[in-house]
């Protein structure tokens, strides 16, 4: 009988053992996390609000049209896209965008289906005014 209980001791404090260092393990794992997560909040994001321009300066002519440009051929090659899914494509941010869509469509270049954040943004077929989605 001394036997038996030896073993089911020795067995008691392995899986006692095992679970500890599992335990242990799960905590450095959650500290690590939460670590890493106030890391990544405390630095500064890529692709913000006004990402690369001061708040306040405008984008010249020039840079709406070569930005419509890149929105044009993003919709083109992927049609059906959400503003989110562009924006992420084109480096910038959904509100840099506004202007530049609202440019296109009147342009009659793009066509926008559905409203605020469900539209979808298809390229138009021919020229004119679309008034689509809206």
């Amino acid at each position: 009988m001394s036997w038996f209980m030896t073993l089911e001791e020795t067995l008691e404090q392995r899986i006692q053992q095992a679970v500890a260092e599992y335990l242990d393990a799960g905590v450095a794992r959650a500290n690590q996390a939460v670590q890493d997560a106030f890391a990544r909040a405390s630095k500064p994001r890529r692709g913000g609000i006004r990402a690369g321009r001061s708040i306040g300066k405008r984008r010249s002519s020039d840079e709406l049209a070569q930005l419509g440009e890149k929105l044009v051929a993003a919709v083109a090659g992927t049609p059906g896209q959400g503003m989110t899914t562009l924006s992420t494509m084109l480096g910038v941010s959904a509100a840099d965008l506004q202007a530049v869509v609202q440019r296109e469509r009147r342009e009659g270049r793009l066509r926008v289906v559905g409203k605020r954040r469900f539209a979808r943004y298809f390229p138009t077929t021919g020229g004119g005014q679309d008034g689509a989605g809206c």
